[in-house]
């Protein structure tokens, strides 16, 4: 089901697929898909699947982006893939 995740200036300054998922869970308080530690750091293990994320350089050049992240927010994988065939 494809979501959207609205950006708040005052927080956000860097819009790039490594920062998602603070975005995406943190900024809109989704405690579905992040966990607090007894250390205060923050785990996100929400989503098994990768996301499909449109980003500047997808805008640019008509691709999706497909990432999976580490349960602390770093890109483990990401791939650009194009949706069709132009």
């Amino acid at each position: 089901m494809p979501s959207e995740t609205i950006f708040n200036s005052t927080t956000t300054t860097d819009f790039s697929v490594e920062n998602f998922l603070p975005w995406h869970d943190l900024e809109t308080a989704n405690f579905r898909g992040m966990y607090l530690t007894h250390t205060g750091t923050i785990l996100y293990l929400g989503y098994p699947d990768p996301y499909m994320l449109v980003d500047e350089h997808g805008l640019k050049t008509g691709r999706l982006t497909l990432a999976e992240y580490e349960i602390n927010e770093t890109v483990e994988e990401s791939l650009h893939i194009r949706l069709f065939n132009m």
